[in-house]
């Protein structure tokens, strides 16, 4: 999994050889002064609005699910909600955004979740075009594909399963 967002990311974003990823580095510095009142949604964009529309639900539901059902670790429950508010609806603890952690390349799940908060943010932080067409790219796979993956991935009884439906 963790390789898979990485391809994603890369092709979305573009590739860079430092330690740190660029735009994650000039969030986490800016986050500070980011009004966490005036976020926008995923459904507020029309692109993303057409791309998600058929899983909207289903996927709200089973992040929903996900949460009441098992204790995830904190970035895997971090992940869960703000997809959830991604898709235009509210976790149980409310909306809420965690200020970011690390920003290197090692953390693969950091690319997701910095990835979902900038692009939520971005009528408050400056991205260029491409930046904000590459992440909304990456939140779109990340609510529409990686969320169920990444999730049924420690369950190894239904790994073969979910590969096969990956790829097919």
């Amino acid at each position: 999994m963790e390789l898979l967002i990485g391809a994603v990311f890369q092709f979305c974003l573009g590739s860079t050889f430092a330690p740190q990823v660029p735009i994650f580095t000039r969030y986490q510095q800016y986050w500070m002064f980011v009004d966490q009142s005036r976020f926008e949604r995923g459904m507020s964009s029309d692109a993303v609005s057409t791309s998600v529309q058929d899983i909207e639900d289903s996927t709200t539901e089973f992040a929903k699910g996900y949460l009441t059902e098992s204790q995830p670790r904190d970035d895997y429950r971090e992940f869960l909600e703000l997809v959830i508010i991604f898709l235009d609806s509210i976790p149980e603890r409310g909306i809420r955004f965690i200020a970011s952690g690390a920003t290197h390349h090692a953390r693969w799940l950091s690319k997701v979740i910095y990835g979902l908060k900038i692009w939520m943010f971005r009528g408050q932080f400056h991205l260029s075009k491409k930046e904000e067409k590459g992440l909304q790219d990456v939140c779109i796979f990340a609510a529409c594909v990686y969320l169920r993956l990444w999730m049924r991935a420690p369950k190894p009884a239904s790994a073969r399963y979910h590969d096969y439906h990956l790829i097919s």
